[in-house]
């Protein structure tokens, strides 16, 4: 995939913002019901991932934790790669 339509990708899918101070989201450490949210999932799926090694995790004691930036990341990489050409390359 060229950066071109990688960049078209991610600009057609509305959540994906521009990133902001990444200082401030690397410090943001969430549990495991709002990273759910995040991600349009349920804990209990978001947890037997991250147990997995599928999503980006680390435990503080018995509970999971998530950066958000981290989330992004990892959202942003799946997305990126499971885009398809736009109807619009096609026709030029």
């Amino acid at each position: 995939m060229d950066l071109d339509r990688a960049d078209v990708c991610a600009q057609s899918v509305p959540f994906l913002v521009p990133r902001q101070d990444q200082n401030s989201a690397t410090k943001c450490s969430i549990d495991a019901t709002e990273a759910a949210k995040l991600l349009d999932t349920s804990p209990k799926t978001l947890k037997r991932m991250a147990d997995r090694g599928e999503v980006p995790a680390f435990k503080i004691g018995n509970r999971w934790k998530f950066l958000a930036s981290s989330l992004d990341d990892w959202r942003r990489e799946r997305l990126v790669s499971n885009c398809r050409p736009c109807p619009m390359e096609k026709a030029g």
